[in-house]
């Protein structure tokens, strides 16, 4: 099913969860994936935890759309997976015209009140709000768009801006959510985070 995605790229910047990453991988099947390293400069300009993150972002998405692929799976190291018997299902109900597909992702944006998640298939919704990127599809169409509007790497997180963006993209997540983050010390925090409560509390939302 992984096949689906013509390029396949994971982002790390730390040895032990990229160790963790790849047994992971191998767990599910993903073998074709390329290693991204975070960026720490840009040009001359040394890069905070926040700014590399979104700079990070920008440069994997570059290099897919110049790569002439079609349909980029971005992964992060801290990506862990749960049941996934829906997801060759899943895929295949996506329409022609999507252009992000999570598979999983915060929901809740903790004191916001986003917009609830829309049925549109069996095990697919359509989501006009959602935060993270640790395991997010992208159909090339969209990335033009996305690269178009994308703020200052210092304004605003890219899980936070691509949000912002989902009312006027063709954005869905896979229902139940396949994958969630490995809870460990924040690169761009720096604490020890445990998402997996947001993830849980997200999940109920596609029921």
């Amino acid at each position: 099913m992984w096949e689906f995605f013509d390029r396949q790229v994971v982002l790390t910047c730390d040895d032990t969860l990229w160790c963790q990453a790849q047994e992971e991988f191998v767990r599910v099947g993903i073998t074709n994936y390329q290693k991204f390293t975070g960026l720490a400069i840009d040009g001359n300009q040394i890069l905070g935890p926040h700014q590399s993150f979104s700079a990070s972002e920008r440069k994997i998405l570059i290099d897919f759309y110049e790569s002439g692929a079609q349909r980029l799976l971005h992964l992060e190291d801290d990506c862990v997976f749960r049941e996934m018997g829906h997801v060759e299902q899943a895929l295949s109900e996506l329409p022609d015209d999507w252009d992000v597909l999570y598979f999983g992702a915060n929901l809740l944006l903790w004191n916001q009140d986003p917009p609830a998640p829309e049925r549109y298939s069996e095990h697919l919704f359509r989501v006009r709000a959602a935060w993270t990127t640790h395991c997010v599809a992208y159909n090339r169409k969209c990335v033009p768009f996305i690269l178009e509007r994308q703020p200052g790497f210092s304004e605003q997180m890219f899980d936070n801006a691509l949000s912002d963006m989902l009312p006027e993209l063709n954005a869905y997540i896979v229902a139940p959510m396949v994958a969630y983050q490995r809870p460990h010390v924040s690169a761009i925090w720096g604490t020890a985070d445990d998402y997996t409560p947001i993830f849980e509390a997200s999940d109920e939302r596609l029921k």
